[in-house]
């Protein structure tokens, strides 16, 4: 990337995601990179580096732009753009699933199999639950209704354990972003 791009602010130090590196995370890599190579699709050192990032911090449904700091903190350069064509096209081929909310950027899920993600309304943090019965239950519902299934996705909003701990130890600064106003409190003051 020859400029600095103004929207993108360096996020690979301050409040990262841990870097996952795992025999498990090499094998999910190496199927991204077959997939890809069984559609005729080049694997550039771009392509490849942005899978890398992407396995390396899958957990953290990460952003596109969270990727592309992941790939410039290992000393790699690469454009946005790189990012978000690759990232399109594994989504593309199945991949990877595109997690859009109502706020916040676009998230991407190497998890496909069914599940839940707890989303935290305070801190913003995504993790994956494992629905079990619910999955069967949905297959169920749409044989029932006469409707095949293709995709299904749950989303269950609260607070994450570590959230919930800063909520009991201080409670005057819970969680700011889903703050309440407290029953007891004049809600003419809301209607300004």
């Amino acid at each position: 990337m020859k400029g600095k791009n103004p929207r993108l602010r360096d996020r690979s130090k301050v409040g990262s995601a841990p870097t996952i590196r795992s025999p498990a995370s090499a094998g999910v890599a190496e199927t991204l990179r077959s997939l890809l190579q069984s559609h005729g699709v080049r694997l550039s050192a771009p392509r490849s580096a942005v899978i890398r990032a992407l396995v390396s911090r899958g957990e953290s449904h990460p952003t596109a732009e969270e990727v592309f700091w992941e790939v410039r903190r290992r000393g790699q350069r690469i454009g946005i753009a790189t990012v978000y064509n690759t990232l399109e096209l594994l989504r593309g081929l199945g991949a990877v699933s595109e997690l859009g909310f109502s706020a916040g950027p676009t998230r991407f899920d190497l998890n496909l199999a069914p599940h839940a993600n707890l989303v935290c309304t305070n801190c913003g943090r995504i993790s994956d639950y494992e629905l079990g019965p619910l999955a069967d239950w949905t297959r169920k519902l749409g044989a029932r209704a006469n409707f095949e299934v293709r995709r299904q996705r749950l989303d269950l909003y609260g607070l994450c354990s570590d959230c919930r701990s800063r909520e009991v130890a201080h409670p005057e600064v819970a969680h700011p972003k889903s703050r309440t106003v407290p029953l007891d409190r004049d809600r003419s003051a809301l209607r300004r």
